[in-house]
């Protein structure tokens, strides 16, 4: 974060990626429904059917029950509606066949921060703080580890970390 609590997202160079492994908290599971949908005006703002074929789940909670269920990985797609770098990979790198390609095992998660409320349950289930826009993470809910990504990431780049993240 920067000075006076502002997101670093436009007007400099691209933060780098950077990757750790972490052990996550326990954390409860809701029995919220998957799939819950986004109002219109959200949804228009992130990646749609025609644009890829990603098959996004909105809510974090009800997503990670299914990955537990499924015994699959989550990848969380975290981003913002001002955020010029997570538009740039809604355009290129979210929508890449190589990248669609790659998500398949995983179940995957659009998380849209412009909701400071959306912020605060997102930062408390993944136990981290977001503060980059955007951020990938990769959570395998069994064991509690997750990768972390900071910032713009291209095509070739993500679906390396989607193929090496996974756990069969």
């Amino acid at each position: 974060m920067l000075a006076g609590g502002a997101l670093p997202c436009c007007g400099a160079e691209p933060p780098t990626v950077d990757a750790v492994e972490v052990a996550l908290p326990v954390t409860s599971v809701s029995g919220a429904a998957v799939g819950a949908a986004l109002p219109p005006s959200a949804r228009s703002s992130g990646p749609r059917a025609t644009q890829g074929s990603i098959a996004w789940v909105y809510d974090l909670d009800a997503a990670w029950a299914l990955a537990l269920r499924e015994r699959r990985s989550l990848f969380v797609y975290v981003r913002a509606g001002w955020s010029v770098p997570a538009l740039d990979m809604e355009r290129g790198a979210l929508v890449a066949p190589e990248v669609e390609r790659a998500a398949r095992p995983y179940v995957a998660v659009y998380v849209d921060l412009t909701s400071d409320e959306v912020l605060a349950r997102a930062q408390a289930k993944l136990g981290a703080s977001l503060d980059r826009i955007p951020t990938v993470e990769l959570v395998d809910p069994r064991t509690r580890t997750r990768r972390v990504l900071y910032g713009a990431i291209d095509a070739d780049e993500l679906a390396e970390e989607l193929g090496s993240f996974v756990t069969p």
